[in-house]
């Protein structure tokens, strides 16, 4: 293998984990509003009981 290819492959994982790691971060973002739209549903919920 080339020096060449291991540092394009070497640059595509980096990239790779970067986009994984902006991934994961929107996922918990998305996450926590559904917690806390559940929050609100119960409490709603209990309010019209």
């Amino acid at each position: 293998m080339s020096e060449a290819s291991v540092s394009d492959l070497k640059q595509e994982c980096e990239d790779r984990k970067k986009a994984m790691r902006e991934l994961e971060n929107v996922l918990a973002e998305k996450e926590l509003l559904i917690f806390e739209g559940e929050l609100v549903r119960k409490k709603l919920h209990n309010a019209i009981q």
